[in-house]
């Protein structure tokens, strides 16, 4: 009796604390050609951030009454190419700036975070030259030469709480590579995870900086990049193995999503094919997928 009794004060007590969700608001990205938002974060003020891709024009906060404004790609008859923009709004989702980038090629702002001092990271895939300062000067970047195709070449890109542009780094080769999600640690480092892929010991260099550092693929083949907070390399790692083919989506090993967590230590997951070696380190940790593909999470230190 005493336990039906817990039960149901347990419950009446939950019904009459629980709230329903309520709804704020929903704002568009409008205008002509295509716009799609990759990711979306938030500060410790609960600011909001935004970025993602768009071709011809995009009117950002048309639905505040306030800061409307429209945004121009750069390049509007080359080859219908779509450029990369992000957006900070206030919690009430009023526009507070936007910020856009891109070149001649498709260019995508995949993934977003914002760290403890408000500075906003982005992280995405560009094609050929592109001027990564949205205002000036001019701070161009080149990838290697994948200028034809679906291949791409990785990128970071730090703001200011402002928006004023202050760095951007690029991982760079003549083969594809899939940038697909960043994270910040409690001291503000950057990691990165995606996917890349070569046929030599050369194909991408990791570090961004003056030197380099190249990891051979085997196929396509899962990338973590560890970079401090001003963009300098640290380490890179990478999850080798599975498939042999270079056309099928199917068959790639990819890394999806990266989680820091405060003590350092970092998840990755994503998807990987045949058998995979996922010990970063010189012993072996296979796993072996059943399906077309199989799903994964790795758990790394702060080392790597």
């Amino acid at each position: 009796m005493k336990k039906l009794l817990l039960s149901a004060t347990l419950f009446f007590t939950l019904a009459t604390f629980a709230q329903a969700p309520t709804f704020n608001w929903a704002k568009s990205i409008t205008g002509s050609g295509v716009k799609e938002i990759y990711d979306v974060t938030t500060d410790n003020a609960g600011n909001v951030y935004t970025t993602g891709t768009f071709g011809g024009t995009a009117n950002i906060g048309p639905n505040d009454g306030t800061l409307a404004q429209v945004v121009y790609d750069p390049n509007p008859n080359a080859n219908t190419a779509r450029n990369v923009f992000i957006t900070k709004m206030t919690a009430s989702g009023t526009l507070v700036w936007t910020k856009t980038f891109g070149g001649t090629y498709d260019d995508i702002g995949k993934a977003i975070k914002v760290d403890n001092d408000g500075n906003v990271f982005v992280a995405g895939e560009f094609k050929g030259q592109v001027d990564f300062n949205p205002d000036v000067p001019q701070y161009y970047l080149n990838s290697g030469a994948v200028t034809s195709g679906n291949g791409s070449n990785s990128f970071v890109v730090k703001f200011g709480p402002t928006g004023n542009f202050l760095f951007a780094k690029a991982f760079t080769g003549t083969y594809n590579q899939e940038m697909n999600d960043l994270d910040i640690d409690a001291l503000g480092n950057l990691y990165t995870t995606g996917s890349y892929k070569g046929l030599n010991s050369f194909a991408v260099d990791f570090d961004p900086g003056n030197g380099a550092f190249f990891i051979p693929a085997q196929n396509d083949d899962v990338f973590i990049v560890k970079l401090e907070n001003d963009g300098d390399f640290v380490w890179a790692k990478s999850f080798s193995g599975g498939s042999v083919s270079f056309e099928n989506i199917e068959d790639r090993d990819k890394g999806n999503a990266i989680e820091v967590d405060n003590n350092g230590n970092i998840f990755v997951a994503g998807l990987f094919k045949e058998t995979v070696d996922f010990d970063t380190s010189s012993a072996v940790s296979s796993l072996v997928s059943a399906g077309l593909t199989d799903a994964f999470i790795a758990k790394l230190d702060t080392n790597g």
